[in-house]
């Protein structure tokens, strides 16, 4: 079976779904940061696959958001950057996807790392407006 778009986007709405609930507060976000992490970037992923598809393109098999944001169209980076910039006053966009390229394969192996990073807000409202764009 070949992978719609459509599907694509219901499965990362879902992951985007549990992102957002380990932010309900505090005590929670500190007690799950890597599903929040792992689940937002996967989510993030997604939706740039379920954007290539949308416009006839072939995703990478990848989970490298730097490569898979590069191959949207330029036409659908600015819009997504548009929205992100929009949201508040957060990391530029190209230092964020530089940041978070690889976090879905470095936070769901944390336990290997001495330490991770990541901007949390930044990452969700990356998530966001590529949900946006899709809306």
């Amino acid at each position: 079976m070949k992978p719609s778009s459509k599907n694509c986007k219901l499965e990362a709405d879902q992951f985007l779904y549990i992102a957002t609930r380990c932010t309900k507060d505090a005590d929670t976000f500190l007690s799950t940061p890597y599903v929040f992490v792992v689940s937002c970037s996967f989510a993030c992923e997604l939706y740039m696959k379920a954007i290539l598809m949308n416009n006839n393109v072939n995703p990478p098999k990848t989970h490298d958001l730097g490569k898979l944001f590069d191959a949207l169209s330029p036409d659908d980076r600015t819009k997504i950057e548009n929205t992100y910039n929009s949201k508040e006053e957060i990391k530029p966009i190209a230092e964020l996807i530089t940041e978070c390229k690889t976090a879905f394969e470095d936070w769901r192996y944390a336990y290997e790392k001495e330490s991770l990073q990541i901007h949390v807000d930044a990452l969700q409202a990356f998530a966001e407006s590529l949900k946006e764009l899709l809306s």
